[in-house]
């Protein structure tokens, strides 16, 4: 049973102190370097991050509260319309719904995002003219175990390559792919797939290609910040 939806301005509030504070500490145990906020942006690899969480929909739901928000990303003061991503937190109270939903950007978003800002170098992982970086990988329900389905190197490889035909045109920007796929027994898999927030029938079609998994029913999810290769900052 829902109760009335309570004003979005106090969730606002909430999060604008939960971001600095859970992104900082976050990403310090990433190993992304010390991270310093000065006058609201995010001081990494060399870049002022500006992370801003607009709030969505805040609901009660018997005694558990609901906080969905859509994160934007502002790096130099340029905002980045294809890095908007949403994440939902639950919680016993809106507090921790808001601190739970920061968290789960991070998780998802955030530290794929802060670690392609980070390495200048790039990772061994690719998509095209672009250096990949994963987030982490998310599961829901009960994944298989002892597949190739866990979060490693090759898993992110098979991925990256079932889906290099689609890979945005080069370019000296970065770029968001993100993945959600609901796997069930005997069942085709289901979902979407998005490159810069905007949805991909072809990607999600090339996911399907792949042997995944389905002896019990699960969702999992998976997002990829691409980086160009060449050298400059990304615009």
């Amino acid at each position: 049973m829902c109760s009335g939806r309570p004003d979005l301005s106090d969730s606002r509030k909430g999060l604008a102190g939960y971001v600095e504070k859970t992104l900082a500490g976050l990403s310090s145990k990433d190993e992304l370097g010390r991270p310093v906020f000065k006058d609201g942006a995010l001081a990494i690899g060399g870049q002022n991050v500006q992370i801003a969480a607009t709030p969505e929909q805040s609901t009660q739901m018997n005694s558990r509260f609901i906080e969905a928000a859509a994160f934007e990303v502002r790096i130099n003061s340029t905002a980045h319309p294809q890095l908007v991503f949403g994440a939902i937190g639950i919680g016993e109270s809106r507090q921790d719904a808001l601190e739970t939903a920061v968290h789960e950007w991070y998780g998802s978003f955030g530290s794929a995002l802060f670690a392609a800002l980070a390495d200048s170098n790039g990772p061994t992982l690719s998509l095209g003219g672009f250096s990949a970086y994963p987030g982490y990988m998310g599961i829901r329900g009960e994944l298989p175990k002892g597949t190739w389905v866990n979060g490693s190197g090759d898993m992110h490889r098979r991925i990256l390559a079932a889906i290099s035909e689609h890979a945005p045109r080069t370019d000296n920007a970065l770029h968001a792919v993100s993945l959600m796929l609901a796997m069930k027994p005997g069942a085709s898999v289901e979902g979407e797939a998005r490159i810069d927030a905007r949805p991909s029938a072809a990607v999600l079609a090339a996911l399907r290609s792949l042997d995944w998994p389905a002896t019990h029913s699960y969702l999992f999810k998976q997002v990829y910040v691409l980086k160009p290769k060449t050298e400059g900052v990304p615009q």
